[in-house]
């Protein structure tokens, strides 16, 4: 049986428990870098941000920006000048806000997507 190398690749992946859509070692990779997410459950982009990232997505630094919530990490939001959420900071300083495509935090980061 001679199956194609991409077909053979995603049975061995599927075979040891890898999904091909699993973005564990991402999220890892943006957890040692250090980024931190702010944003607010109400947020429908941080809401996106949060389903692209997968079920892995609490293991990222995340702060929760709305002053009313229970768990509000305003005081902190507010410290960092946060006016468009989602916003995620890099360990350099730089900024990303608003729709955030995955891509690009691959590419900010060093990170790569699965």
């Amino acid at each position: 049986m001679n199956l194609p190398k991409s077909i053979l690749v995603l049975v061995l992946l599927l075979a040891a428990g890898c999904s091909p859509n699993d973005k564990t070692s991402f999220i890892q990779c943006l957890a040692e870098h250090g980024i931190e997410i702010y944003g607010t459950e109400h947020c429908s982009s941080c809401r996106a941000l949060s389903r692209s990232l997968g079920n892995s997505y609490p293991r990222l630094t995340s702060f929760e920006c709305d002053p009313y919530a229970a768990d509000s990490d305003y005081p902190l939001c507010a410290e960092k000048n946060i006016t468009v959420l989602p916003t995620i900071i890099l360990p350099n300083g730089e900024r990303l806000s608003g729709k955030i495509r995955l891509e690009t935090l691959a590419e900010k980061t060093g990170c790569e997507l699965p």
